[in-house]
């Protein structure tokens, strides 16, 4: 709580309008039975973006930059785990197998421990396309399409990020 407090108090000192986190939640591989030695505390500060004054696109862009400098600022680490912040919109889908409340230090959904089939011959697929897509990348930007590499870079990054 004391992350999360300090990194509302940065973000109210610079605009006073933004509301208080609605919760702070404790997920990922740490929270769940798929962790091991190099996985991080994923802290998610709760803000419901719709209560957000007008410009809250603008508001979101404000938080991801607050939130990448404070994450390579501040290396916080917690019996050998890093911690990682994010701010996330409370009408936000949260897919994960285990979430933990710490304001209220209660489960908000409970981890269970689930047999898990890895479908590798699908990962490998996924992973040729995805090359394919990035070597694309690299040859626009060497053909200086610089807007269009931003452009199709920011969609797959979405996509992979989905795939997690």
């Amino acid at each position: 709580m004391e992350i999360a407090r300090d990194f509302q108090e940065l973000l109210q000192t610079e605009i006073p309008s933004i509301p208080d986190f609605e919760n702070v939640t404790f997920t990922g591989s740490l929270a769940s039975y798929n962790y091991h030695n190099l996985s991080d505390i994923d802290l998610h500060l709760l803000i419901d973006f719709g209560k957000l004054e007008e410009g809250a696109e603008i508001l979101e862009k404000y938080f991801t930059v607050k939130r990448i400098q404070w994450n390579k600022s501040h290396k916080i680490m917690i019996l050998d785990h890093e911690v990682e912040i994010y701010i996330q919109d409370t009408n936000e889908d949260h897919f994960a197998n285990g979430v933990y409340s710490v304001l209220t230090q209660d489960w908000v959904d409970m981890p269970i421990k689930e047999k898990v089939d890895i479908d590798l011959e699908g990962t490998k697929k996924k992973y040729n396309a995805i090359s394919k897509e990035i070597k694309e990348l690299s040859s626009m930007f060497e053909d200086k399409k610089f807007k269009e590499v931003y452009d199709y870079a920011t969609q797959l990054k979405e996509k992979i990020r989905r795939m997690r």
